[in-house]
């Protein structure tokens, strides 16, 4: 089965402690940047830092992954 991860991040945006166990996005294939985005936001905010990272990627809703993410 084949799940459009875009698609669920408002849902889970709701309900953001499902966001690591949310079978759409366990094998979403995300740039580096993205991870390291994550982490650090969840070490300084911990579940606001989970909502906040949700966020960044509902940015996928409206653009392009090499827009948002442009390697140097």
């Amino acid at each position: 089965m084949v799940f459009d991860s875009v698609h669920y991040l408002r849902r889970i945006e709701r309900k953001i402690m499902a966001f690591d166990q949310a079978a759409p996005l366990q094998n979403w294939e995300l740039p580096e940047a993205f991870a390291t985005l994550q982490r650090l936001l969840e070490a300084r905010q911990g579940k606001a830092g989970k909502r906040e990272n949700v966020q960044v990627l509902r940015l996928l809703e409206r653009f392009e992954l090499d827009v948002l993410h442009i390697t140097i």
